[in-house]
């Protein structure tokens, strides 16, 4: 019985994680300001609410004015990502969200650290390489230099699978600046994926061509 009662703020915190934010932008939003959705122990647990964190910050609504402050909830999500690599300092995927965080609040250098490790933990996770691209360009963009190798060893991830080359297919057609940098990069897959990128382009431009009514 002791060990039961023992147990129930560990299960409760795990519990809260998932019950207490809600479904809807503006429960989440107002939990995640008050301060009253937080991480637990479990890895579970962990993304259920930084992945609310993401969701939120990244929603236009985040900005109205009307809209729960959104300097409390970077905050809150900063400090509860930071308690998380407590629990679990060799999780990628925590440090691909601090490294999102950093970028939000100006902290472009600890944002480079974060990235850095998340991709020294994981290299070759595609779920993961597909959140670092996007960073790497942020940081690119904002003047830290050193980001093409990384950025070109992501989208070489991504290209060992089937969704990972419809993307490059896709920002082939999109980007044309962008078009010699990833033929070079196709041309370095076996040749079954090369094939498969050409197929990607050809139908991707076909849709565009020919829209479903």
């Amino acid at each position: 019985m002791c060990l039961f009662l023992a147990g129930l703020p560990a299960a409760w915190a795990e519990i809260s994680a998932v019950v207490r934010p809600g479904h809807s932008f503006q429960t989440r939003a107002t939990s995640l300001a008050n301060g009253t959705t937080r991480v637990a122990a479990s890895t579970d647990s962990q993304r259920r609410v930084l992945e609310i964190c993401l969701d939120v910050l990244s929603d236009l609504r985040s900005w109205l004015p009307d809209a729960p402050n959104r300097a409390a909830i970077l905050s809150h999500c900063k400090n509860e990502t930071d308690r998380a690599l407590r629990f679990t300092p060799v999780d990628s995927y925590l440090w691909t969200v601090l490294a999102w965080l950093e970028l939000d609040l100006g902290e472009t250098q600890r944002a480079r650290d974060a990235l850095e490790t998340a991709r020294a933990l994981a290299p070759d996770e595609m779920w993961l390489a597909a959140r670092r691209l996007p960073l790497s360009e942020r940081l690119a963009a904002r003047g830290i230099p050193d980001q093409r190798a990384a950025q070109d060893a992501d989208l070489l991830v991504l290209a060992q699978s089937r969704s990972g080359i419809a993307t490059l297919a896709r920002r082939y057609l999109d980007e044309p600046i962008f078009r010699d940098r990833i033929t070079k990069l196709v041309a370095t897959l076996t040749d079954e994926e090369q094939r498969r990128f050409v197929r990607n382009v050809r139908v991707e431009t076909q849709i565009r061509q020919d829209p479903i009514p």
